[in-house]
């Protein structure tokens, strides 16, 4: 605000001015410092307090009605002017620090190397220090901050710098939405929502709570490890029985192997259970489930079994005499029958009758 103050005096030349009777807009002008000295108690108070005293003071000369119209415009010119330059100035004096700023990362959150060169590049700028993000990393970020569910109920979490755990500024927000939007053919939709609420995460939260909870559903399916979905598929094959009746999965049968082949069909599942109960979405999600389901069982009757084969292995052992034969050693193969149809995979045709329209189901945990 001193620096305001300055300029403002400065080239208008207010000392000159001041005792000039016929300049009476210098002279208030000479006032309205005067006034933001005393106001500000000498700019002691904090910066932001001090822009709301300055802008409360030039509303209150426009509003006064004792200064005429010609003195209002001319007062409002000179303080546009001044304010012009001090935006002018900020943004020199910002560039210059932005310049001067050490870049404290030079590694994506892969550790691969960041090439500073490329378009592909967001830099954020927070408490003088430059970290710099790849588009995508700045996606994975947001994403996995505006999908946060506890016990799939939509819990968004504020969009913080991971290198020191600070929440970006709306000023940061915007200009990521702007840079994203520009490097990318579409938009993430959560971040695109978010845009739409004014970066308010409550309203976010209220106004978009079905689209987080399926965003989540799906980063859950896809990115979590084998052991905590592992309950969530057996609670479908315990549910869905009826659709897949031949189907028996042998306790041996490797976890891993089995919930990434199930991963599509537990994200229809858990889709069916937590979304909005009665929505058009819910009932086409448990419908398609039931006919994928149904695929995957006629594809394969016997998926998950245990296959048990013996085969023979002569005696590597040299003989003693008086045997001058090695016995046949029979050892156990032990396989797993893992042949099953591709999700996208449609050949299979499902009629009306074998579907069970009774789409009714309740929210239940494994």
């Amino acid at each position: 605000m001193s620096v305001f103050c300055t300029v403002l005096q400065k080239i208008y030349d207010l000392d000159v001015y001041f005792l000039q009777e016929k300049n009476n807009i210098h002279f208030f002008l000479h006032q309205f410092i005067q006034d933001l000295n005393v106001k500000t108690r000498h700019f002691t108070i904090p910066r932001k307090e001090t822009t709301l005293v300055k802008l409360k003071k030039i509303k209150d000369i426009l509003e006064n009605p004792f200064f005429c119209l010609k003195v209002q415009n001319a007062l409002l010119d000179l303080f546009s002017k001044t304010q012009k330059i001090m935006f002018a100035l900020s943004k020199l004096v910002n560039s210059y620090k932005i310049k001067k700023m050490p870049i404290k990362i030079q590694t994506d959150l892969l550790l691969n190397d960041i090439d500073l060169s490329k378009k592909n590049i967001f830099m954020v700028f927070q408490h003088s220090v430059k970290y710099p993000f790849i588009i995508n990393d700045l996606i994975n970020i947001i994403t996995t901050s505006l999908s946060n569910c506890s016990f799939f109920f939509a819990e968004p979490l504020d969009i913080k710098n991971p290198y020191n755990n600070i929440p970006f500024s709306k000023a940061t927000l915007y200009s990521m939405y702007f840079f994203i939007r520009e490097n990318l053919f579409s938009m993430p939709l959560l971040f695109d929502l978010f845009f739409h609420s004014n970066f308010d995460l409550n309203s976010f939260k209220i106004n978009n709570e079905n689209y987080i909870r399926e965003v989540y559903i799906k980063n859950f399916v896809f990115r979590s490890r084998y052991n905590a979905l592992y309950g969530y598929l057996m609670a479908m094959f315990e549910k869905y029985y009826e659709y897949m009746p031949s189907i028996v999965i042998d306790r041996d049968f490797p976890r891993e192997k089995l919930v990434n082949i199930m991963r599509p069909y537990l994200q229809l599942y858990l889709l069916g259970n937590y979304l909005i109960i009665g929505s058009e979405k819910r009932y086409v999600t448990i419908h398609l489930l039931k006919k994928k389901l149904l695929q995957f069982s006629k594809h394969n009757p016997m998926f998950g079994r245990k296959i048990i084969t013996q085969q023979i292995m002569w005696d590597q052992s040299p003989p003693t005499p008086p045997f001058v034969f090695r016995y046949p050693v029979y050892k156990n193969i032990i396989e797993f029958n893992s042949d099953c149809i591709s999700f996208t995979d449609d050949s299979i045709k499902i009629s009306d009758e074998e579907l069970d329209e009774d789409d009714s189901i309740e929210m239940d945990d494994p």
